[in-house]
């Protein structure tokens, strides 16, 4: 039931509902269709067609996600066929309920629903024409969904860890050892490159072709005994080599000019 309320109201909401409902407004009051040019003077047909239309909206929309949410995969066509079918049979007697009590119009009933399906199908018409040339038009903005980061696939090889408690991984022999933050270390056989690789997820990169550290994990970059060394949360230090330096310049760590940032 959620799902057929949201769509009706999709639909009501949208940007091309307004403009069918002023358009269609001013082309019944100036053409007074069903006799009514005639017999209704322009004032009562400026309140009558305008409020006639937004009901009629309403009712259409109303069907449109009924039968989206019975048949959702129903090709668009035999959609707005459907439609007007059902809506010139369901609203056509409420014209003419509405025709008689206003006017003294005798349109005879058959010839009544041909022409309020005619209106019905050039109205479906305009509307999917406006779908498929201008599809903002026929869609209601919604609320930005935002999307859940992809857990890394290296938590799978980890036991009781997320994302956020990795702070930098370093290779151990044929192991690829990974330091958490407050948590002991975990040891995984694999080689280095799949693993980083695996952690492509996080924000992080290679400072050292046996280190690779979360950028939100660093403090800082000092030098000890003359070399750069990353300095993480930890307090642990991570050696910086010449090859991976310019991801550390990248990441507006150090500067290009200065080779050694004083600590």
């Amino acid at each position: 039931m959620a799902g057929l309320r949201d769509e009706f109201l999709v639909l009501l909401r949208a940007p091309v509902a307004p403009w069918i409902w002023f358009v269609s407004s001013v082309l019944t009051v100036v053409a007074g269709p069903f006799g009514t040019y005639d017999s209704m003077a322009l004032p009562i047909r400026v309140l009558f067609w305008p409020s006639t239309i937004a009901v009629a909206l309403v009712v259409a929309y109303g069907l449109c996600a009924m039968l989206f949410a019975l048949a959702p995969k129903l090709n668009h066509w035999l959609h707005d066929g459907i439609i007007s079918v059902l809506f010139s049979l369901l609203f056509t007697p409420v014209v003419s309920i509405a025709l008689t009590m206003s006017t003294s119009n005798t349109l005879p009933f058959p010839n009544l629903l041909i022409e309020v399906f005619s209106i019905t199908a050039c109205i479906a018409l305009l509307q999917r024409v406006i779908k498929i040339n201008w599809p903002s038009m026929a869609n209601a903005d919604q609320p930005a969904v935002v999307e859940e980061p992809a857990e890394p696939r290296l938590l799978r090889r980890l036991e009781g860890v997320t994302a956020k408690d990795i702070l930098r991984m370093t290779v151990q022999d044929h192991y690829v050892e990974v330091v958490m933050l407050g948590k002991p270390s975990q040891r995984i056989l694999m080689r280095f490159g799949d693993a980083v690789e695996e952690a492509e997820e996080l924000d992080g990169f290679c400072v050292h072709r046996s280190h690779w550290v979360v950028r939100s994990s660093i403090l800082g970059v000092v030098t000890e005994n003359g070399r750069e060394m990353v300095e993480m949360i930890d307090g642990s230090r991570v050696p910086v080599s010449r090859t991976y330096r310019p991801n550390l310049i990248a990441a507006g760590l150090i500067s290009a000019e200065k080779k050694q940032v004083a600590g």
